[in-house]
């Protein structure tokens, strides 16, 4: 009879903030950042963005985009995926980074010019028009300016000095800090190298600004490009800005007059999330304040005759530092149109000079029915931070409501080589209603969410642990407001977000929207995405297995089956680095090795400091009870002394059935501190059937 010993090495499985509207031409950041790129997204690499979100302001495909470059970046550079729990102390950005608005005197500028970004692995060109210029005037001749590199949304501020016509900035300057990662993300001059046809890190890091001290106007449009790079190896990051131009802001702003009296409003509309204004009417004049959420004391100004009212295109609502752009009210239209690209219908609206026209209501004083219109970034092109179809203007009192349940879910199932790039499993897509069960407005700000499991048809809420949410500021977060982002595990674009999630085993995910107003918290019934791959199996009912004696004997043959045989590269996995239990397993059923004998179990062990529960076992299935394997055959603890490979005699030998048998070890990591914990489980670099 043969006996076998195990080494158990599981299979590693590999699968292989504002924009202007883009203009498609792209060439990858290198080929090799492309490979990494399509090794971790798999299906969804995508060379350029949808045409929809091309015409938006603010999409959650971009964050997803950028963030993939950076995870790209980390394997480019061989750098561990794992993800470094930091100490909420220590987990803030570093103090040279400017990220408070300096003290001084702020101007607003309309800025124009070219920027680059990256998105899936490509690098893109887009046009600049319409957007805010922040820049804060300090003292000693000292110039603040908030996102000198446009597109990849730091919300910091680079700083230089007057020098005569000139405004003289030091670099490199961070811009971006992840302390999870160990680099920056620094502000630089970048120069072109024709042999490498590339964009590098110039060797002169004083850039020069043109300034007018007369009209105040900045300006750059030196032949080097203003971009981030990752300050461990120089290179390029994909963002840029060139042919920068800062100008005042001729358009005003409308003015209501000085003892309007106004009421609440709410303003809703097709696919937007609503918001609350303030409206007043002085005669036939109607003043509505605060149609761009963000900009809650401007006015737009409309005229009521009969039935009608109407407002003029075109008027100028301000600069929305938030979004990053200067906002107009501009009448459109719209029209269904498909993105081959991305199997998709979108809405494609185009630019009118016609009046935006609303019904009107003089009993209640509510406007309906309202003509199509965007809050547009300028007048010229379509850059939009909402599109309002059939929008209506009406009284709002708060009330307790029912919040309508989440919509459109969307789960994106990644699988392991998603998981290994820094990921989680997946993430889940999906749109928080700000609406009640009846329709009827209710307010964002209000409005959060919480996420659920379903694990053997029993549900259980998700908590967010910070060791997998490294940006989240509390050890543990359960509850999400709306329009919630730290821009790397959780984004928001009006009603729609998502979450990346970091469990794997539930047969659903789940989103529940929750309202507290009127001093009441009422809940939304949970909507769920079934799970299709990994997972999606319900757990089989206990048994109880045979174990039958057996007796090995002194002329029976012995071999050693594993999956690793010792010229395989063995990698380390999990990018957890959290407190935890593990539980690996391979499964034996190859109809070959029925009949034959397992004397004992030979396990990869990385670090005993820190580690402990350490077992081994055999089962006939893999179930979990109360949150813990539940080997059905034999569960064997070990208190090794030292790392290695660690070999385990069962107590008699076990003999492996036809229908095959799981193996595999447990171990539960206590101490991340020590490097080996956190990354505890070896691997072999090859697929593996069973």
């Amino acid at each position: 009879m043969k006996r076998i010993t195990l080494f158990l090495l599981a299979a590693f499985f590999v699968t292989v903030s504002s924009v202007a509207q883009s203009q498609l031409s792209a060439r990858p950041l290198s080929q090799k950042h492309l490979d990494a790129a399509a090794q971790q997204a798999g299906q969804r690499v995508k060379q350029q963005p949808s045409q929809k979100s091309l015409r938006m302001q603010q999409s959650i495909e971009r964050h997803q985009g950028a963030r993939m470059a950076l995870t790209a970046h980390n394997k480019d550079m061989g750098k561990s995926l794992a993800k470094k729990h930091q100490p909420t102390a220590l987990r803030k950005a570093p103090a040279k980074i400017i990220r408070e608005q300096p003290a001084g005197t702020q101007v607003l500028y309309n800025r124009s010019g070219d920027a680059y970004y990256p998105f899936w692995g490509y690098v893109f060109n887009t046009s600049l028009s319409g957007a805010v210029g922040n820049v804060v005037f300090g003292a000693n001749d000292k110039v603040y300016i908030k996102n000198l590199v446009s597109q990849a949304g730091a919300n910091t501020w680079t700083e230089g000095t007057i020098k005569g016509n000139s405004i003289v900035v030091e670099l490199p300057q961070v811009a971006i800090a992840y302390p999870s990662y160990g680099y920056n993300l620094e502000v630089v001059k970048l120069t072109y190298d024709a042999s490498q046809q590339w964009y590098v890190k110039s060797t002169n890091q004083s850039l020069l600004l043109s300034y007018d001290e007369k009209t105040g106007n900045i300006s750059y449009l030196g032949d080097d490009i203003i971009g981030l790079a990752y300050d461990d190896d120089n290179s390029w990051s994909g963002y840029a800005d060139f042919n920068i131009s800062f100008t005042k802001v001729t358009d005003k702003l409308v003015e209501a007059p000085a003892n309007l009296q106004t009421e609440l409003y709410s303003l809703t509309a097709d696919g937007y999330q609503g918001s609350l204004l303030k409206v007043g009417f002085s005669g036939s004049d109607i003043y509505v304040q605060g149609l761009d959420p963000n900009l809650p004391d401007t006015w737009v100004k409309g005229t009521v005759s009969g039935n009608k009212a109407t407002f003029q295109s075109g008027q100028y609502i301000g600069a929305d530092e938030a979004a990053g752009y200067h906002q107009y009210l501009v009448s459109a239209t719209g029209e269904e149109v498909y993105d081959d690209y991305y199997e998709e219908y979108y809405t494609e609206y185009t630019l009118s000079n016609a009046d935006i026209v609303f019904d009107y209501d003089a009993q209640t004083k509510t406007l309906s029915n309202g003509s199509t219109f965007l809050i547009n970034a300028g007048k010229e092109e379509v850059n939009y931070w909402a599109a309002l179809e059939n929008a209506q203007i009406a009284p709002f009192v708060e009330v307790a409501a029912t919040p309508a349940a989440p919509e459109n879910l969307d789960l994106y199932e990644g699988g392991y080589s998603y998981y290994n790039y820094g990921y989680g499993w997946g993430d889940l897509t999906f749109d928080l209603p700000t609406s009640d069960v009846d329709g009827n407005y209710i307010l964002p700000e209000k409005l959060s969410y919480v996420a659920w499991v379903k694990v053997n048809g029993e549900e259980r809420q998700l908590t967010f642990s910070s060791y997998d949410y490294v940006y989240l500021d509390d050890d543990e977060t359960t509850e999400i407001p709306f329009g919630f982002s730290e821009d790397w595990d959780f984004g928001a674009s009006g009603t729609q977000h998502n979450f990346y999630y970091y469990v794997i085993g539930p047969e659903a995910y789940g989103v529940q929207a929750i309202y507290r107003a009127a001093g009441e918290e009422r809940r939304s019934e949970i909507a769920w995405a079934e799970v299709e791959g990994l997972g999606a199996d319900v757990q089989p009912a206990a048994a109880t297995p045979a174990y039958p004696d057996a007796t090995i004997g002194a002329n029976d043959n012995k071999i050693d089956y594993s999956f690793y045989t010792g010229d395989e590269d063995i990698n380390t996995v999990t990018n957890n680095a959290k407190p935890e239990t593990y539980d690996v397993a391979i499964r034996l059923n190859d109809p070959a090795l029925a009949g034959t004998l397992i004397e004992s179990i030979t396990i990869p062990l990385q670090e005993v400091e820190g580690v402990s529960d350490i077992s081994v076992f055999l089962t006939s299935q893999l179930r979990v009870e109360n949150g813990k394997n539940a080997a059905d055959l034999v569960v064997k603890a070990i208190t090794p002394e030292e790392p290695g490979f660690i070999t385990v005699t069962l107590d008699k030998p076990y003999t492996i059935p036809a229908e095959g048998v799981y193996v595999g070890y447990s171990l539960t990591v206590n101490d991340i501190d020590l490097e080996a914990n956190e990354t505890p489980i070896a691997i072999t670099d090859q697929v593996n059937e069973g």
